[in-house]
């Protein structure tokens, strides 16, 4: 049954998000309609965008809650572990991004084997009527759930009717005849095509990655860099690239048992600087590539911050050089470069 008491509402403040991640318990707790959108969201492109929008403008008709359901880790861990694919955003980026957008709430559930294996019918029943009494079901045309993704848009309309709540499809967005889709955008970035990924993402391409010890060879050749680790996160192909970056501040805390607060809060402006990605083939070659970024007229410590950088054309791709005075001159080179980019002194 839906609550028909009406209830003042209001969106949270900028950069604050309630994570959801033992639903029925901390849903019991509301009485506004849940306008709930599914899916995984990597990268929050375009086609995301308008399920995202649409799900805001019925919530603000109904004064209800602008909510999605996904998942922490993608859902390919667990079905393909050999074969799961890089990400295009991280967790803490992806909220950032939807919250950015107006979402309130996060349905943030492990997608565990006992999890894949329920099926469509049960996934509709236990989790979207039983569990959390949603009011409107958002879902992609193309998009596929439950136990060997046996769910489409044309069951879940039907069990829409048969269980009472509403449904709404969303056509996927298409440009030059070609969908938007992660997939997609993963592709462009593997060919370095970072134009396109902008165009399907609608913003400038961007990680979030957290400053992490390095060896210190960037110092002790006269260019400080903070090394980042991006996790999962797929980056563009190997080599020298103009950055923007600016430093954020991700708090969680713990509201009761299973709900959680998160907010992520720009620290200062943006600063620009160079970022090396690639195995540092000049002296002994990583085995797997590292991601180095040294800021522009920027002195001070990093260490242990959250960075998200915007990633611009690249200047070079990465190769060895003879000895240490070669590269230091390359280096010197890549930052006028960065310079003459970004039309600073």
């Amino acid at each position: 049954m839906k609550s028909s008491r009406s209830t003042s509402f209001r969106f949270p403040d900028f950069h604050s998000m309630r994570l959801h991640r033992r639903p029925e318990i901390s849903r019991s707790e509301s009485e506004r309609p849940l306008l709930l959108g599914l899916g995984n969201f990597d990268g929050v492109h375009l086609g995301h965008q308008a399920l995202v929008k649409r799900v805001i403008a019925s919530a603000r008709g109904l004064k209800g809650l602008p909510a999605l359901f996904t998942f922490p880790e993608h859902p390919q861990k667990i079905l393909k572990p050999g074969f799961l694919p890089s990400l295009v955003t991280g967790l803490d980026q992806k909220l950032f991004l939807l919250e950015q957008m107006g979402i309130t709430d996060v349905f943030l559930i492990a997608f565990t084997k006992a999890f894949s294996e329920i099926s469509a019918k049960d996934f509709i029943r236990q989790w979207l009527v039983e569990k959390l009494n949603v009011q409107t079901v958002f879902m992609g045309a193309r998009a596929r759930f439950g136990y060997q993704r046996m769910g489409d848009a044309k069951f879940m309309e039907a069990e829409s009717h048969r269980l009472g709540f509403s449904f709404e499809k969303i056509e996927p967005i298409r440009i030059r005849g070609k969908e938007v889709s992660s997939s997609r955008i993963r592709e462009f970035l593997k060919k370095g095509k970072l134009r396109a990924v902008e165009e399907y993402l609608g913003r400038s391409y961007s990680v979030f990655g957290s400053v992490v010890k390095g060896s210190g060879r960037g110092r002790d050749l006269g260019f400080p860099t903070a090394n980042l680790d991006t996790g999962d996160c797929l980056l563009p192909p190997e080599g020298v690239y103009p950055v923007r970056v600016r430093a954020l501040k991700i708090k969680r805390k713990m509201i009761s048992e299973g709900l959680e607060d998160f907010s992520a809060e720009p620290q200062g402006a943006w600063k620009e600087g160079v970022l090396n990605f690639g195995k540092r083939p000049t002296f002994e070659k990583a085995k797997r590539s590292v991601a180095e970024v040294f800021l522009l007229n920027w002195q001070g410590d990093l260490y242990g911050q959250t960075l998200e950088i915007v990633f611009y054309p690249q200047i070079r791709e990465e190769k060895a050089f003879l000895n240490q005075e070669t590269l230091i001159r390359q280096i010197e080179q890549d930052i006028e470069q960065a310079r003459d980019y970004f039309r600073i002194a």
